[in-house]
């Protein structure tokens, strides 16, 4: 695997048999997608049960795809490849004034994520244009009852958009190019680090994935009516757009279903998933390894595309829109209902290497559906604290599970949210324990960087970098041991 695709340095390496070796008492849970009642059209990007299940929606722009290799996907140079990603957050020296210092928290597990809703049988949509007050630019909205009012209600909403946001309309950090076999996709014009954003974009539609099949509430008419309703120069943006579908290009149902992105559920009765059109984003193509990620924030209204790895002058900027921890084989067959054959790093790899990553993918979706069995993720503190009381088991007994976790991702240059940071959360807890303050440091710097990517903030990982001594865990396995020779 390129060394380029991760955001991480492994923390730990293992051979691929010994990680078989230790995992083989893993179970495999078979995926549950949300299924739609008969009387519902659902073919936009749909939710299912984890964020890493991102919605399909169209992977590519405005032409059919073939087997040819993107000659714009140019690998970073090797000075760039081997530049140390902790470089880019400064270091902090611990403020003396420092109070007890937070681990953060795996709270819970996508609260947005859709659920298996039941369609209303007498379904009846409101329009309305969001944020209805302030001076960005408006999302024209289609809401099952409730979702407005829960909406409006949002603590914060609505949040203004970055500053960064204006000047990127200005200034690009990408061009929007052809690339051959791909339609159009957008192209860094200067070298871009882990964290930085490169878009934030309020979608000009926001809708329900599920309609009825039929009447004045079905999907093609309520598509055509929004776009209608649009200005003149908005009209433009969405039929400039490629359609896969065969119902003709200048067809709105078509082009929506193409390029829309899924945001998981909103406020109100409804549990099921919405998604949206984001013109710009939708020039962005997909990957199976990608450089960027994409991240919806309601607040705001807008979806956010940060870079997940370093990013070179020249490297087409890819994000995804499958689930990426399905195997080759289902990635494949996912992304042809789009017209689509990915080409990627990941899915150009030889036969046996292909196996191993769909193996390691694999792993990672058990752990995934594992983690989210127990969405409040407080039972590592208890086995944790039971492992620093023991001293006759080994120093790594709890967490080198954790750091193969994050091996497994940085080699296929896949990161799942959840399931990245809970085990982060463990490997931390566990290295200030043991007063390990080189390895607590290097990894929170890691966490801050990867929290800016999702979430557009440090998340208090840098004050962890800072002042690791200041956290509970500090030292807990020589204390505990301590206090049993005194017993």
């Amino acid at each position: 695997m390129d060394s380029t695709h991760g955001v991480l340095d492994p923390v730990l390496t293992i051979s691929f048999g010994d990680w078989l070796a230790l995992s083989a008492s893993s179970s495999y849970c078979e995926e549950h997608a949300l299924t739609p009642a008969n009387d519902c059209d659902v073919k936009s990007v749909m939710g299912t049960h984890h964020r890493d299940r991102k919605e399909t929606s169209r992977p590519h722009d405005d032409v059919r795809n073939d087997d040819k290799k993107d000659p714009a996907d140019v690998r970073p140079k090797k000075s760039e490849e081997k530049k140390d990603l902790l470089d880019v957050l400064p270091s902090e020296k611990p403020k003396p004034d420092l109070d007890a210092v937070r681990i953060p928290h795996l709270r819970s597990i996508s609260p947005d994520r859709p659920l298996k809703a039941k369609f209303p049988k007498d379904c009846t949509f409101e329009e309305v244009e969001l944020p209805l007050e302030g001076d960005g630019p408006k999302t024209l909205c289609l809401l099952f009852p409730g979702a407005r009012e829960g909406i409006l209600t949002l603590r914060g909403f609505p949040a203004p958009l970055p500053r960064a946001a204006k000047s990127l309309s200005r200034e690009p950090l990408y061009d929007i190019r052809r690339i051959p076999g791909l339609g159009r996709g957008a192209v860094a014009n200067k070298a871009l680090q882990p964290g930085d954003l490169i878009i934030c974009e309020r979608p000009l539609l926001l809708f329900p994935a599920a309609f009825p099949k039929h009447g004045p509430e079905s999907r093609g008419t309520r598509f055509k009516d929004m776009v209608e309703s649009l200005p003149r120069e908005k009209r433009d943006l969405v039929f400039d757009l490629h359609n896969c579908m065969k119902n003709g290009l200048k067809n709105v149902k078509g082009i929506i279903d193409t390029n829309s992105l899924g945001i998981g559920r909103l406020p109100g009765s409804y549990k099921g998933a919405y998604a949206v059109l984001c013109p710009r984003i939708a020039r962005m193509n997909h990957s199976c390894s990608p450089n960027a990620e994409r991240c919806w924030d309601l607040k705001s209204m807008a979806f956010y595309v940060r870079a997940l790895r370093p990013i070179a002058k020249g490297e087409q900027i890819c994000i995804t829109y499958c689930p990426l921890l399905q195997s080759r084989v289902a990635r494949q067959a996912n992304l042809s209902q789009w017209d689509f054959n990915c080409a990627c790093r990941t899915c150009s790899m030889p036969k046996a290497e292909s196996s191993k990553s769909d193996v390691r993918r694999w792993i990672l979706d058990t752990s995934l559906q594992n983690l989210t069995d127990k969405p409040d993720f407080r039972d590592h503190e208890h086995t944790l604290k039971k492992w620093a009381a023991d001293p006759s088991l080994p120093d790594d007994h709890v967490h080198k599970h954790s750091q193969l976790q994050l091996q497994l991702m940085d080699e296929e240059g896949v990161y799942i949210e959840e399931l990245w940071f809970a085990h982060c959360e463990i490997i931390c807890k566990a290295l200030c324990a043991l007063q390990d303050r080189k390895g607590v440091v290097k990894l929170a710097k890691k966490a801050a960087i990867m929290s800016t990517v999702y979430r557009g903030t440090r998340g208090g990982w840098q004050n962890v970098a800072a002042a690791p001594e200041k956290t509970p865990w500090w030292g807990l396995r020589k204390k505990t041991a301590e206090l049993k020779a005194l017993d």
